[in-house]
């Protein structure tokens, strides 16, 4: 992931400015307020961002001090943090103690629940199939809010993922499977992400020449937005995608939803659309501009969510605690899938990275000074081409109702649950429950 780096000038009395950030406009607001300027004299450009994974939402230290150097000398400034003060002064995601109870009667009917996470276990207390304990607790509304699901899919990620993994042939009792040394495991999680849009404006411009602009100020955060978008605004206004003149990543181009929160495709897909549609009321001439925010009050109250089952084989090795991920599948519903090539990098990646959230990493502050003392990709490692296996990922047939185009958001939703299948697989393997991530070796030894 490149580093936090920021470029600031100043022309006349106007802020200028090159950042990588998740959403221009939002960090143009920030910087109007806290240099007490006019929104229209800070201009925020975002061309490119090398991975942001949420570290990058915020308006960042490299940008504030950027542009206060740039104020003082008059000049332009670069500032590019290096990589311990990106982990020093950047957001991460932070450890929690959770406190986990969970109930059922003798049918594995849940009669209590403080932390659904304690599922396999109370599987395990139950003597039944942790897949079909989570089916059998299939709820009809939100458990929580009492709305109704707009849609909910979660049955066909759980089935269709057991039948491509091989779920039916697994021994549910642990320490059962031994090759050699090693002892071998599978494990399951059932997962959501809330799902849903933010308001966001958009503009299209028919040219003369037959093309139409489309100018958005969504970020793509290397996970394709601007294919996407391109192939939204090429359906709404019916055309080939080379008609399609795409405009993203400047905080001039009007307010919209930032890269983040699995929304962004969402709200801005929204915008496009009744731009489009707009457009083409007045014969695709002109131009129009469009607001999602009145649109976005008239949805009715509903749970909206992505699902995923993701399902983890394991081989753990009890003399050294060393705990290898053999396979790793996910059945994904996150709406209509726009371009399946780039949505299944996408969860894949996002797989990827609860593996490494599972086994690898670990932010360590020191308990004085409260500093993050391993700051650096040697003292908290992320997982290398070798710790990844084959992964397999695909998606349910899906459409969310009441949404544009029928999409969800396919961000958050790889990786929620992927730690959790690779606990409840060393399980499986050992007998023994991993209550700490990351299952380092030293963990599964003392175990």
């Amino acid at each position: 992931m490149e580093p936090h780096s920021a470029t600031a000038w100043w022309e006349g009395e106007r802020l200028e400015a090159i950042d990588s950030n998740q959403g221009p406009f939002t960090i143009a607001a920030v910087l109007a307020t806290l240099f007490s300027l006019s929104l229209d004299r800070v201009h925020i450009r975002t061309e490119h961002v090398g991975g942001g994974f949420g570290s990058k939402g915020l308006c960042g230290p490299q940008l504030i001090l950027a542009v206060m150097a740039a104020r003082r000398f008059r000049r332009p400034v670069r500032v590019t943090l290096t990589r311990a003060q990106v982990f020093l002064a950047t957001a991460m995601r932070p450890a929690t103690d959770q406190l986990i109870r969970i109930g059922a009667d003798a049918d594995g009917r849940l009669r209590a629940i403080w932390h659904e996470s304690a599922t396999d276990e109370l599987a395990e207390r139950l003597g039944m199939d942790p897949l079909e304990l989570r089916l059998r607790n299939e709820p009809a509304v939100g458990p929580v809010s009492g709305l109704p699901y707009s849609n909910r899919n979660l049955v066909a990620c759980l089935r269709e993922g057991a039948r491509r993994f091989g779920w039916g042939t697994r021994d549910h009792w642990p320490r059962r499977r031994r090759e050699g040394p090693l002892l071998a495991g599978t494990g399951l999680a059932a997962t959501s992400f809330s799902a849903g849009a933010f308001p966001s404006s958009a503009s299209i411009t028919a040219e003369q020449d037959g093309t139409f602009t489309v100018a958005i100020g969504a970020t793509d955060l290397g996970t394709g937005a601007r294919t996407a978008l391109t192939a939204i605004a090429a359906d709404a206004l019916a055309v080939g995608t080379d008609r399609i003149r795409l405009r993203i990543s400047d905080s001039d181009l009007g307010p919209v939803w930032s890269a983040g929160g699995s929304r962004g495709t969402t709200s801005w897909a929204w915008a496009i659309t009744e731009a489009a549609a707009k457009l083409r009321g007045q014969a695709c001439r002109g131009t129009v501009t469009v607001d999602t925010t009145p649109l976005l009050g008239d949805l009715p109250s509903r749970e909206r969510h992505s699902y995923s089952a993701v399902f983890a084989e394991v081989a753990v090795d009890p003399a050294t605690g060393e705990v290898r991920v053999r396979r790793l599948l996910g059945m994904f519903a996150v709406g209509r899938v726009i371009n399946p090539l780039m949505a299944r990098s996408q969860v894949v990646g996002g797989m990827i990275g609860g593996l490494s959230m599972a086994l690898h990493e670990e932010g360590l502050r020191d308990p004085v000074s409260g500093r993050h003392v391993n700051a650096d990709f040697a003292g908290d490692p992320i997982a290398a081409h070798a710790d990844v296996p084959d992964i397999e990922a695909d998606f349910v047939p899906d459409y969310e109702p009441g949404i544009p185009m029928g999409v969800k958001g396919a961000g958050e939703i790889g990786n929620v649950g992927t730690a959790a299948a690779i606990a409840n697989a060393v399980w499986h393997a050992t007998g023994v429950r991993q209550r700490s991530l990351p299952i380092w070796l030293d963990r599964v030894l003392e175990a």
